[in-house]
């Protein structure tokens, strides 16, 4: 028998992560922001490590389009050094870094 979607934990996560995309095209930023809460703890229930990538880059987001990149740059340094070897988040702190008019480090980055 053929589990239905909604059953299935990993499409869970799925469907909550495009509800938290759907918010930030409608320029909900804030909602986007909260509702990240919710995937991160789906995330944690169901062991979805993809979950915690899509809050953050949710959240880096809905701050940079809201020009509130500084109040979220320890958290994109903690995530870099979290996860070095996860492309989005060095191109993240780059970004930030480059947002800031920190040229030399978004350089390094």
């Amino acid at each position: 028998m053929l589990a239905r979607v909604n059953d299935t934990p990993k499409f869970l996560g799925f469907a909550a992560a495009l509800r938290g995309l759907r918010l930030l095209w409608a320029g909900r930023f804030e909602d986007a922001v909260m509702h990240s809460e919710t995937v991160l703890e789906l995330g944690r229930r169901i062991g979805d490590r993809a979950a915690f990538m899509s809050v953050g880059i949710q959240v880096f987001v809905a701050r940079r389009a809201q020009g509130r990149l500084a109040e979220i740059e320890p958290l994109v340094r903690a995530w870099v050094e979290q996860a070095p070897l996860i492309p989005a988040a060095r191109c993240m702190l780059a970004l930030l870094y480059a947002d800031l008019g920190r040229e030399a480090e978004a350089r390094r980055e």
